[in-house]
């Protein structure tokens, strides 16, 4: 949001986080700013579309499969057959994309929902599994309904800012205390600095993006302590 800001503000701007999850979404905000609003509403309404007529067909497992092995069976635990099944339609859709901005984009929207149609229990921080019935579990609709509100929020922005948001954004994944290391170019030239302390509740920070950060191939378990 800070890097977000910066950028309407026309000033240079530079980011850094741990987490991959929180690094692609800063990317994704802040390359957003230059996307086409009638671009990424078209391409909404051709995946809602391809969703809706024909995508509900079986597509085989080729997202999860090409995951480490101790990954599948992680997700596995927390997923249902069938609802990986319908997670593999929704992301077949979003790899066809072309544009690399609006393709991260989707992946958010997608991120969003795994833990609404996984056994994770919802309304809990930490990694306590609550079976459900594939019966209440719609990924495809949960998707779409994520993506609408969210194009609807984010297309609104894009037009009001349209042609105010030039100036560059860098955001690297790395250690904030290595900061200086990691930015080489800007010792001596930060005009600002916005930071979060470190968070008391770290541990359910990061059981809540696990699941995300799994499936979107951005952290195997392995590294995930």
């Amino acid at each position: 949001t800070t890097l977000v800001e910066a950028k309407l503000l026309g000033c240079t701007s530079i980011g850094l986080d741990l987490n991959p999850l929180s690094v692609l979404m800063a990317r994704t905000k802040c390359d957003l700013l230059a996307v086409d609003p009638d671009a990424l509403m078209k391409t909404y309404s051709a995946v809602r579309t391809k969703l809706l007529n024909g995508g509900r067909r079986e597509n085989g497992r080729r997202w999860i499969l090409s995951l480490p092995d101790e990954d599948q069976r992680y997700l596995g635990s927390w997923f249902s057959g069938q609802v990986l099944n319908e997670l593999e339609l929704v992301v077949a859709v979003i790899e066809s994309i072309g544009n690399h901005t609006v393709r991260n984009y989707f992946r958010l929207a997608l991120s969003n929902i795994l833990r609404r149609v996984s056994w994770q229990k919802e309304d809990d921080l930490r990694v306590r599994r609550k079976m459900r019935s594939d019966a209440d579990i719609d990924p495809v609709n949960e998707f779409l309904e994520q993506l609408g509100r969210s194009v609807r929020l984010v297309t609104a922005l894009l037009l009001q800012a349209h042609g105010h948001a030039s100036r560059r954004s860098t955001i690297l994944e790395g250690d904030a205390r290595n900061a200086a290391a990691s930015f080489p170019q800007y010792r001596g030239r930060v005009d600002v600095v916005v930071t979060s302390p470190p968070y008391a509740t770290a541990l359910p920070y990061l059981d809540t993006d696990r699941l995300s950060l799994v499936y979107l191939k951005l952290l195997t378990r392995s590294q995930h302590r």
